[in-house]
C-alpha cells in the first residue's frame, strides 16, 4: 500500500503547480493543512469510515506524451509512452482489485 501512497504523492506533486489547469480538466484541487503522506492517510481513513469504494484517476500515457512532455519542453517518445502506459495500467489494476 505504501507504493500507492508514493504514486499518489508523486502525482499530486507533479500536478500541484498546474492549478490553473484544474478548472479546465474537471479536477478539483483542495489545499491541505497536512503533509502529502498525512493527507493521503486521512483520505483513506475517510473512505474506509464511509465503507465506500474509492476511485483512482490518472493520466494516460498518451496524454502525458502529447500534453505534459511538450508543456515542459521534453521530446516525445512513442516507445516510452507505450511502456509507461502498460506500467500505469498494471499498477492501476493492482491498486483497484
Amino acid at each position: 500500500m505504501k507504493w500507492l501512497y508514493a504514486v499518489a504523492a508523486t502525482t499530486f506533486l507533479c500536478l500541484a503547480p498546474q492549478l490553473s489547469f484544474a478548472t479546465d480538466s474537471g479536477l478539483i484541487t483542495k489545499v491541505s493543512k497536512h503533509s502529502v503522506s498525512e493527507t493521503t492517510q486521512k483520505f483513506e481513513s475517510a473512505v474506509n469510515d464511509k465503507s465506500a469504494n474509492g476511485w483512482l484517476t490518472y493520466n494516460s500515457a498518451e496524454y502525458i506524451q502529447d500534453y505534459v512532455y511538450p508543456r515542459h519542453g521534453l521530446p516525445s517518445n512513442p516507445d516510452a509512452a507505450k511502456a509507461t502506459g502498460s506500467v500505469l495500467a498494471d499498477l492501476a489494476q493492482k491498486a483497484t482489485d
